[in-house]
Parts: C-alpha cells; structure tokens; sequence
C-alpha cells in the first residue's frame, strides 16, 4: 500500500472505499462531492477523479481490510467524514462491520449487508415476503449437473461455479442452474419507496476457474411490461421489509413457468449506476446520499442506449509511459503499474441510438482496444440479440 495520498487538498464531504471506485468518484465530481478513495487498483481515471487516492489491493487479489483500515486512518485522520461503500466489500463483512464502529456510514447498515449477503439469512427473508428465487440446497443434491455451487457473500460471479466440477467448501450451498440471460434493477430507495433506475442486461465470461465472471452490463433488456412490474414489487416488498436505503440493485432470471427468480440482492451502489449517472444532474451519488436521508430525487428516464466491458488481460501488463487512451477507455492502468493475466485491464464504454448500435460499436472498440495494446483481448458473447 502505498502511504503517500494522491492530492490531499482538503477535507472531502466523504470517504468512499470499493473495489474500484472509479464510476463513484466521478459520479461525485459531477456533483460536486469531494471523495477521499480506497480502491483495489488505483487506476487513473480514479486518481483524477478523487481529491486523494490510496491503493489497498491484497496479494490475492481483492481489497485487503488491513490496508482499507490503515488508509482511512491516513487519509482522514480526524474521522469527520463519512464512509461510502461501493463494490468489493461484500466478501468482507467484517470489514463493514469495522468501518462502521470508526465511522458513520451513508447507506445501509453493515446487519442488513449481512442479512441479504448472507444466503443462510437471505433466502429465509425470501420466503417470508413470496419472493420467488432458484431453488437451493444446502447440502449436495446428488445429481449435480443442473446445479451451481456458490459461496455466499461473494460477488462479481467469482463465487459460482459449476458443481460437477468442484467441491463444496465453508459457506458454500447449491442453486438450481438456469438457463438464459441474467439482470438486473438499479433503484433507489429511502426505507419506504423506491424509484426504479432502469432494467440491465448482465454479460459475463469465463476466465480461469470462474465461468461466470462479471464482465459488463447494458441499460437495454427484452424482458416484458409483467416482468418489470413484478421485479419492482420484489425490491419495493424488500425496501419496506428492511429498511434498504440509497442506490441498490436486484439481479435476477427468468423461469419460463415460474417468470422472475432472484439471485441476490446488492445494498450498495453497483457498476450498473455507470449506465445512468450522466442522466442525472448532480449524479447518482448525490442522489444516494439523499435518498440514505429519506429524499428521493426525481431521475429522469434515459432514452440511450449505453452498454460497457470490462476487458480482463491475458498476460501480464506493465502500463506504459507513451500509451495514448481512446476517450471511451477508463479504469486505465496508472503508469508503471502492472496488470496480471486474467484481472481486469480497462472497461469500455459505447453509447448509442439503438441497442444493436451500441453492441456493434461496443464490439468495435474492444477490437480497437486489443489492436492498440497489441495482445489478445477477450471479446464477450453477448446475449442480448444484436
């Protein structure tokens, strides 16, 4: 970790720590929201972004609590502001748990990440509000070819994978495989309401030993009026319930016979809100704050299409002094940093008037991408018709 902040000019209104905090910092540029950022990758994108920037990344991978604790205590030494909790943190409860009693938090509370992070606690509250979900078994079904296995309090997808293949460890249970695409429902919530964002379409892809990785997202769907409207009764029976509060999102897929199953609940900002944040005047972040305060903005309704990709390297990287980056291009490396096989390198981001549009372009700046890094890039398999 290193202790030097990047940029320390004044006490910022908060204090954001995620996995990358990239689509935060700048959600809260945009309105005007100092941020003081821990990230796992202390890219450039997030450097411009925040007021100060402290890498705090594991040898594993992943944020490392140790490092996330050290460096609130470098970069707000005084403890006056307050804590924002983005992607990344979900495989760390008790790290939620510590950031709390340091600090106050806006959004939800670390016993609500745990009760909807937690399958053990989820599926029961599930059950108690008619929430229909993937049937799940805790112990090994026998035939294991139509179930995953999962490990609970994962996120991204690293945490699914197929059951024939591996064997179940500490935390892990078996969910029915489904076939079809996956996605998902930004809103905002203050406890009682809600305003609905908009409906994604989830990608993902195979990388190492992960088959279901998170890989990007688009604000374009096919599902049907019925779905939406009843998706939005799962989250508003869920917001009522538990008091969720701030920006939250539902993944979710579709039975043929029984419609809409949840797959989980996400009671923080997603990467999805880097689909609407230029919709919003002040930006989603603000209006996260907001809404963790009882005031629910008025959001308009984006009539673009937007889609993005995460591009993972597929060999080792050392980001280069003389590299020149496509403005579609963010989350890029800092100079002289280094990017493993497998881990996320850039995301990429396309904009259109139609959603076979934004693929297509999508698709071509990817190529462009892998044409200008001179490597292989993985290029995704979308499952949105294109």
């Amino acid at each position: 970790m290193a202790l030097s902040p990047h940029r320390l000019e004044k006490t910022p209104v908060s204090l954001v720590v995620a996995a990358s905090a990239r689509v935060l910092a700048e959600s809260g540029r945009k309105g005007d929201i100092g941020l003081l950022a821990i990230d796992q990758y202390g890219d450039e994108d997030t450097r411009k972004a925040s007021q100060a920037l402290i890498r705090a990344e594991s040898r594993e991978g992943g944020l490392d609590p140790e490092q996330v604790i050290a460096a609130m205590e470098i970069l707000d030494p005084k403890r006056e502001a307050q804590v924002l909790l983005g992607g990344g943190l979900d495989s760390h409860p008790e790290l939620i748990v510590a950031i709390a009693e340091q600090r106050t938090l806006l959004g939800n509370s670390p016993d609500l990440f745990k009760q909807l992070k937690d399958p053990q606690a989820c599926f029961p509250l599930l059950d108690t509000l008619g929430i229909p979900y993937p049937d799940v078994c805790w112990q090994c079904p026998g035939e294991t070819a139509s179930w995953l296995l999962k490990t609970g309090c994962s996120e991204g997808g690293k945490g699914v994978r197929f059951s024939a293949h591996d064997q179940p460890g500490p935390g892990d249970y078996y969910q029915r495989r489904l076939a079809g695409s996956t996605y998902s429902v930004l809103f905002l919530a203050n406890g009682d309401a809600l305003k609905i964002i908009g409906f994604n379409t989830l990608q993902t892809l195979a990388a190492g030993k992960t088959p279901f990785l998170f890989a990007g997202a688009m604000n374009f769907t096919d599902l049907q009026t019925d779905v939406r409207r009843a998706v939005a009764a799962f989250a508003l029976k869920l917001v009522r319930k538990t008091g969720l509060v701030g920006l939250n999102s539902l993944d979710f897929m579709i039975d043929p016979l029984k419609g809409p199953l949840v797959l989980e609940i996400n009671p923080r900002p997603s990467a999805t809100m880097a689909l609407y944040d230029r919709d919003a005047p002040h930006g989603l972040l603000r209006a996260h704050i907001q809404a963790a305060g009882g005031d629910l903005m008025p959001i308009s309704a984006t009539t673009h299409f937007r889609a993005f990709h995460v591009v993972l390297a597929t060999r080792h990287i050392v980001a280069s002094t003389a590299q020149v980056w496509p403005s579609w291009a963010h989350d890029r490396p800092s100079v002289g940093s280094s990017v493993m096989a497998g881990t996320p390198f850039c995301t990429v981001e396309a904009e259109a008037s139609s959603p076979r549009r934004a693929l297509k372009l999508l698709m071509r700046r990817i190529g462009h991408l892998k044409t200008l890094m001179d490597t292989a890039m993985q290029t995704p398999s979308f499952s949105y018709p294109v």
